[in-house]
């Protein structure tokens, strides 16, 4: 029995050696990678919204200059709202034209995102590394995590989490493709098994002015 248990042991110590290493090198994404918002250049974005059962429910649009400074709205609803800061501004379109908005983001906006950012790197599990795959002739490493941020006291305990797969260009090492699913939240009563696919194109010189 000993002689099993020895056995079994060393089985599974290159199964927990791999792992390991996969939770650390994502982990390290979170830290100036291509998982920290906070170095990743200007970019457009779509975030395509289905349901459960992969039916289509809509489509966000999203210019982002830097984490402080970005436009996004549902496409085709006439409603758009720019960010600078923590000030916010509606318009009708991805270029306005905008109308000041009554601020709901904190002061500390930049800082709590921050904050966040961090808790979701301390929260990570269920990582897995799935090594590289092609689509339309490029070749992506694809990594696979869970996470959530922690409840906030100063915003009735809110948190909110969900499982993630990323593929990240080998060519350039940014993020190409986000799929997010298995939502779950401090005001949501259910996981949800919504998809959300965001595809990520990058424009060096993306600038988002401020409004007239």
């Amino acid at each position: 029995m000993k002689k099993f248990i020895a056995i079994s042991i060393l089985t599974l110590l290159p199964f927990n050696a791999q792992a390991n290493d996969c939770f650390d090198k994502i982990s390290k994404m979170f830290d100036a990678g291509p998982l920290d918002p906070f170095v990743r250049t200007p970019h457009s974005l779509t975030n395509t919204v289905t349901d459960a059962d992969g039916n289509f429910l809509r489509k966000f649009q999203t210019r982002w200059q830097t984490p402080s400074r970005s436009v996004s709205g549902v496409e085709g609803s006439g409603y758009f709202a720019l960010v600078i800061n923590s000030d916010t501004w509606t318009g009708p379109t991805l270029d306005g034209p905008w109308t000041k908005a009554p601020n709901s983001l904190p002061d500390d906006h930049m800082e709590e995102r921050r904050r966040q950012h961090e808790q979701q790197r301390a929260n990570l599990s269920n990582t897995e590394c799935s090594g590289e795959t092609e689509i339309d002739g490029s070749k992506y490493d694809v990594v696979s995590f869970v996470t959530r941020t922690d409840p906030n006291p100063q915003m009735q305990d809110m948190w909110f989490g969900a499982r993630h797969k990323v593929f990240i260009e080998q060519t350039t090492g940014k993020v190409s493709i986000w799929k997010s699913t298995d939502f779950v939240s401090s005001f949501a009563p259910e996981l949800s098994k919504e998809m959300q696919v965001q595809v990520f194109t990058y424009n060096e010189t993306l600038v988002i002015p401020d409004p007239e």
